[in-house]
């Protein structure tokens, strides 16, 4: 970030007033039918908290993700028992293995399970035209919006973005855990920083494809509708 102003230390954010803010939805034409007021109302709504976003086509196929330490040979293997047996497969998943568990809060690859990420990446969509993800249990590194924290989480994204993974997995069931802001719960926010970075990276690296992400649990924050698709975890 660049921003130079008062609130440089939540790149522009401001967290000075934490007053809530009170929105009344009125329809002044009584005249016109439910529904139509209804649709008035929503379109209102939306402006407010902001669009449901259009998905790519391929998150409605067919996914598959285990928790198992897997080495790289054995995805291979694993995706090509699927193409023997002619079952169609759209998303494959990695969990949390894929990850150097001696610097959990790193984005390092484990090297000993998986010695190629690109590799492994470039395989997967060109031979088997998969799309694919990664578990991630963020943990904060400094302050919500600081600027070393934004520059932490973004560099970390999308240094696997850069290898080939299509989208992030945020699994908040973890003992460290980045906390919410401005009323949001993490679920809410977390998602926001996982999908600006997606978009900025599909914008700049790939031709501006459909950010996705997906979270585990939902949200009764109202604006949790913007990052509509949830797994609802292993509990």
């Amino acid at each position: 970030s660049n921003y130079t102003g008062p609130c440089v230390e939540t790149n522009g954010f401001d967290t000075r007033n934490d007053s809530l803010d009170v929105y009344f939805f009125i329809t002044d034409d009584v005249a016109t039918s439910v529904v139509a007021r209804y649709e008035r109302l929503r379109k209102a709504f939306l402006l407010l908290t902001g669009p449901v976003p259009a998905l790519p086509k391929y998150v409605f196929g067919t996914w598959f993700s285990w928790w198992h330490s897997y080495t790289q040979t054995e995805v291979m293997e694993e995706i090509e028992r699927w193409a023997a047996h002619n079952i169609s497969l759209d998303v494959f998943g990695l969990d949390v293995d894929w990850r150097d568990q001696t610097r959990e809060a790193e984005y390092i690859v484990n090297t000993k399970l998986i010695p190629d990420m690109a590799g492994l990446q470039a395989w997967l969509h060109s031979k088997h035209q998969l799309h694919t993800y990664l578990n991630d249990h963020p943990e904060s590194q400094r302050r919500q919006m600081e600027p070393a924290e934004v520059d932490f989480r973004y560099r970390g994204l999308t240094s696997l973005l850069e290898m080939g993974i299509d989208y992030w997995w945020y699994d908040s069931n973890w003992h460290l855990i980045i906390p919410g802001v401005f009323g949001l719960d993490n679920r809410v926010w977390v998602q926001y920083v996982y999908r600006s970075v997606t978009e900025r990276f599909n914008r700049e690296r790939r031709g501006g494809a459909l950010p996705f992400t997906l979270a585990m649990y939902s949200s009764s924050h109202p604006a949790h509708h913007r990052f509509p698709v949830w797994w609802t975890g292993d509990i």
